[in-house]
């Protein structure tokens, strides 16, 4: 569709292009590309530029962490808009410069249309990450927007060996762990996981973590503003993090002092991490049976484990785990049908038990329900197994069935619940953000005000900017799109043909005011 538009306007203005008509021709080409979009939401009640100016919508995913996703590749031109480093500090700064009245207002007039509008974009998939979700969702989501927004990748699975405690990794190398948290929530983690990264993540272990802590503000459930915070976890740093915190006596304990002697001598040697391993196994807080170092080093402290990259073991993994449900929601299907089977044998409607065995049971089926043993239909525990759930149905009630959805989706679903991370969970309160600033390194970048009177007071600021004739095209194009789709899905070709027409209109009036904006320029 863009390629026709493009070839619409340069035979109208072959004669007339200059770079004011370039500009308004991208910004148009965009507009119809992300219109189409299945990422569009619907009306939202509060303080969205939306509201005001006919801007696309994008609904912010998971798969927004992931580079190589089709939802990154569509949303990537949006998040260009950041052209200064891609640090979380410079990124979540270059936002809050856009979200200042004062700063919008020093802004050039018609200066930089796409970088207005995608910014608008960016401010507007923030707000829904936050509010749009439940709260167990919105994490994850805003974890993939901040993956986005800062060029990096959202991690899931093991990493180098371990659990990962950074939720993405910006585009810079920056590992961070996000925290979205009401105010008097404190900052909770794994100590042993955090010891893990620290000391044998990828054999060696990383220096440090940041961990990034969003504090909500709210008006009636609806996230105003997000007060945004920082802090390091490093080697140098951990024991005295875990003591000035009162973390102490539940994680490092009495081994504290032996800890930190040991942590300052590090060194990348199986002796370091023999002696590491030592200390930790005599903490209170480390897991001596989840742990790496309790479960990762042979007897003269080389990992065993080094091998194991990221995402080899784990797809493997899932992938016998993908095949073990879907033999389990085969089983559930033929146990269903052995009792139906039952049912009718018992109203004299079907054949009895062995002769419906013999016609329905073979090794081919028994494979593919997960029952492989190596003499198939005949062995014993089958024919037992599956003659208890034929003799089921002959007293079969209706309300089994009605359990059946129920018990059917515990099935599938068993085993996917991964065990608890085991040891001691750190807590760190806002409070002590504050008071031990100087060994937590804490920095405050500010707060992002997101609330509905800034954000019309911006809407005021920049439509003004925008202009007349951008505002117009914009919301030209928004009609021109909606009722070309209206055209190609109405069932009622009536009122497909009004659609037709009024795309067709607003084609035109794009182009006319395309043309009177090149005149004037």
């Amino acid at each position: 569709m863009s390629n026709d538009w493009e070839q619409l306007i340069e035979k109208s203005f072959e004669s007339s292009q200059n770079n004011i008509l370039n500009l308004l021709m991208e910004t148009v080409r965009e507009v119809m590309d992300e219109m189409g979009d299945s990422g569009v939401l619907l009306e939202q009640e509060g303080g969205r530029f939306s509201m005001s100016i006919a801007i696309p919508r994008l609904v912010p995913t998971e798969a927004w962490g992931d580079p190589g996703s089709q939802s990154r590749k569509e949303i990537q031109a949006v998040f260009n808009v950041f052209r200064r480093g891609n640090s979380v500090r410079e990124r979540i700064e270059q936002i809050n410069s856009f979200l200042s009245p004062t700063e919008a207002l020093r802004k050039a007039p018609g200066g930089k249309i796409n970088t207005l509008l995608r910014m608008m974009q960016v401010i507007e998939a923030l707000q829904a990450a936050i509010n749009d979700y439940s709260e167990s969702s919105a994490g994850f989501v805003f974890e993939g927007l901040m993956a986005a927004i800062t060029g990096g990748t959202q991690e899931a699975g093991r990493v180098g060996g371990t659990l990962p405690i950074e939720d993405f990794t910006t585009g810079g190398g920056e590992n961070v762990s996000l925290k979205l948290l009401s105010p008097g929530t404190g900052i909770h983690g794994s100590f042993t996981n955090l010891i893990d990264y620290l000391f044998l993540r990828g054999d060696a272990g990383l220096p440090e973590i940041k961990y990034l802590v969003a504090y909500k503000a709210q008006d009636e459930g609806t996230v105003t503003k997000l007060a945004i915070y920082d802090f390091l976890i490093t080697r140098d740093n951990i024991v005295d993090v875990m003591t000035v915190t009162k973390n102490g006596p539940n994680t490092f304990g009495n081994q504290a002092a032996a800890a930190k002697d040991h942590i300052q001598s590090w060194q990348d040697s199986p002796e370091w991490r023999l002696k590491m391993a030592e200390i930790l196994g005599l903490t209170p807080g480390y897991d001596k049976k989840k742990g790496m170092f309790a479960k990762s080093l042979d007897d003269i402290g080389n990992r065993t484990d080094v091998q194991i990259e990221p995402g080899k073991d784990l797809a493997t993994k899932k992938a016998k785990q993908y095949d073990t449900r879907t033999a389990g929601g085969a089983l559930i299907t033929l146990k269903q049908q052995t009792r139906t089977a039952g049912a009718a044998h018992a109203r004299g409607e079907g054949p009895d038990f062995e002769t419906w065995y013999a016609q329905n049971i073979d090794s081919d089926l028994l494979q593919m329900v997960g029952k492989t043993a190596k003499t198939g239909p005949k062995t014993r525990s089958y024919i037992k197994f599956f003659k208890d759930e034929f003799e089921k149905g002959s007293s079969l009630a209706e309300s089994f069935f009605g359990e059946f959805d129920a018990r059917e989706k515990f099935l599938i679903n068993e085993g996917k619940a991964s065990a608890g991370d085991g040891g001691a969970q750190w807590t760190i309160s806002g409070t002590q953000l504050e008071k031990a600033d100087d060994i937590l390194r804490t920095s405050y970048y500010g707060e992002l005000d997101l609330s509905q009177k800034n954000i019309d007071e911006l809407s005021k600021i920049y439509i003004e900017k925008l202009g007349e004739d951008v505002r117009f095209i914009l919301e030209a194009t928004k009609q021109f799109t909606e009722n070309i789709g209206e055209y190609f899905t109405s069932e009622d070709r009536s009122k497909a043909m009004s659609a037709s027409d009024t795309a067709q209109e607003r084609g035109r009036e794009i182009v006319t005011k395309l043309a009177e904006q090149t005149e004037e320029d």
